[in-house]
């Protein structure tokens, strides 16, 4: 009996850390665009890959991408939609109209660290 609630202790365990890795983010995302093959995000740190992305697998997004690695700073990004074709080769989009975000930065370290006895 303790080894089949163990068992089930686990197994419940497994699954809330599996639920809160899929959490993760924040994500920048685009609305799909029918036939893409791919999509491109500028404006990014070159530490983010944000070219030859991949749609998004739920069909949910176009492209979704986890920026939660991303320097502290203001950001403006734009994206475009590419299809590749047989004859032409790869064929994007315009980019979209530009999106502005900020990731702020820590606050300062506290100092005076002591005790009180009020």
């Amino acid at each position: 009996m303790k080894t089949i609630f163990t068992i089930i202790t686990t197994l419940a365990l497994i699954a809330t850390t599996a639920t809160i890795a899929i959490a993760a983010g924040p994500y920048l995302v685009t609305d799909p665009v029918s036939g893409a093959t791919s999509y491109t995000v500028t404006g990014l740190p070159t530490s983010i890959a944000a070219t030859s992305l991949t749609p998004d697998s739920t069909g949910k997004y176009g492209a979704k991408l986890d920026i939660s690695s991303i320097p502290a700073g203001t950001y403006t990004v734009s994206a475009t939609a590419c299809i590749t074709d047989s004859t032409w080769g790869q064929v994007c989009s315009a980019a979209s109209s530009p999106f502005v975000f900020t990731r702020p930065g820590a606050p300062a370290v506290p100092t005076n660290l002591g005790l009180s006895v009020k």
